[in-house]
């Protein structure tokens, strides 16, 4: 009689460790999916905003082009022309310096200036 009834408490506490161990398994499953849902809800919307961003400069036709001055060239252009100014110990905010640095750079690198002077 002591027998069964030592194999019944450690028929019991294997079934209670088998539960805990399934109970773990399943909290662990739950804390999962609720870090990805998480996730999803922090990561998706960036990404839309950032689809929408690309389809607005595509809409707006700056990607047809290539580089140039009259698109994201431009930009590119000033900040560069600018730096090499300051590498040579000149005034960056001299407009008509800039531009001529600009227009150097831009025709280096073969691409159309968006004015001709």
């Amino acid at each position: 009689m002591l027998r069964q009834l030592q194999s019944e408490d450690e028929l019991r506490n294997r079934e209670s460790v088998a539960l805990g161990r399934c109970i773990d398994q399943l909290q662990s499953t739950v804390s999962r999916q609720r870090h990805r849902r998480h996730l999803y809800r922090a990561l998706g919307p960036l990404f839309i905003l950032l689809v929408l961003w690309i389809d607005l400069f595509a809409a707006e036709g700056a990607f047809k082009s290539g580089p140039n001055g009259k698109t994201f060239g431009a930009d590119w252009a000033m900040f560069m022309g600018a730096a090499g100014m300051m590498r040579q110990g000149q005034n960056p905010y001299a407009h008509t310096a800039l531009y001529r640095a600009e227009k150097q750079l831009l025709a280096r690198q073969r691409l159309p200036n968006l004015k001709q002077q």
